[in-house]
Parts: C-alpha cells; sequence; structure tokens
C-alpha cells in the first residue's frame, strides 16, 4: 500500500509500505520547476528482493559488519552473512524487505512502524522492536527549501 502526500504549492511526497520506501518526491529545482527526484522502480513486484534497494529505508545497521560479527557487553552476536565474509545492511532481515504499518499522519509528518521476531531472542531487539521512521516537515514551503 502506499500513500501519497501534497502541498498546495506543489511538493508531494509518496511512501510505500513496503520498506517505508519513498516512491516520489516531487520538488522545484533552482529555477522553480518540479520534478520526482527519487531513484526507482516502475512497478511493486520490481521491489521485492531486488538491489539496489531505491528509495527504501536501510536499517537496523546501515552498513557492513566486518566478519558478520559483533560484541555488546560481553556477548557476541553472529550475524547473517550476505557480503563476502561480511553482513552488509542487516543483511536479509533488514527494514528494506519488512512491511510497515502507518501509524501516525499529521500535517507535520508520517510515522511507520514495524516490529521484527528474531531467531534469537535478545539479538538486536532493542533495535528492532518497535522501530519507527518519522519524516518532519510533510508539508513544506518553499521557504524551507534551501
Amino acid at each position: 500500500m502506499a500513500y501519497r502526500f501534497e502541498t498546495d504549492s506543489g511538493y508531494q511526497l509518496e511512501v510505500m509500505t513496503y520498506g517505508a520506501t519513498i516512491l516520489r518526491y516531487v520538488t522545484p529545482d533552482k529555477a522553480g520547476n518540479f520534478a520526482n527526484v527519487i531513484l526507482g522502480f516502475d512497478d511493486f513486484d520490481s521491489y521485492v528482493g531486488n538491489s539496489p534497494k531505491h528509495g527504501a529505508s536501510v536499517g537496523p545497521v546501515a552498513g557492513r559488519i566486518a566478519g558478520a560479527t559483533f560484541e555488546l557487553n560481553g556477548k557476541t552476536y553472529d550475524l547473517e552473512v550476505n557480503n563476502a565474509s561480511n553482513c552488509n545492511h542487516s543483511g536479509s532481515t533488514g527494514w528494506d524487505s519488512s512491511l510497515f504499518e502507518l501509524t501516525e499522519v499529521s500535517d507535520h509528518g508520517l510515522t511507520s512502524t514495524q516490529s521484527v521476531q528474531t531467531g534469537q531472542e535478545d539479538s538486536l531487539a532493542i533495535s528492532r522492536s518497535g522501530s519507527a521512521i518519522t519524516w518532519k516537515k510533510v508539508v513544506l514551503t518553499k521557504s524551507a527549501i534551501r
């Protein structure tokens, strides 16, 4: 499912619940001409299981964890290996392939949330459980753009 937000001045934001992915962001250039500045696909199926993850939310790890393992408070966590011997962008359980729920919409933003069940009861539970992505100032004015 996708949600589209528009302003009276012509800005547009379209976000789908799969991966909390930004599908479109229409904004003006220096000359005042509006255009979509988001690189993406033409249909939903192209977003599923595809790389690159155009417009998708990255997390809970944004980057590469060398050796797909880390230690925190004396405990070692083994992660999915998906990039040579490393874990890149949380592997197959990253936010880019999670289904989000739109939980709040206002004149100032939207909030999408998701919860992920992990194979290990305590594995990254703080980062994944109840994670939220919030876009502020969905209703923009030209003076807010620099």
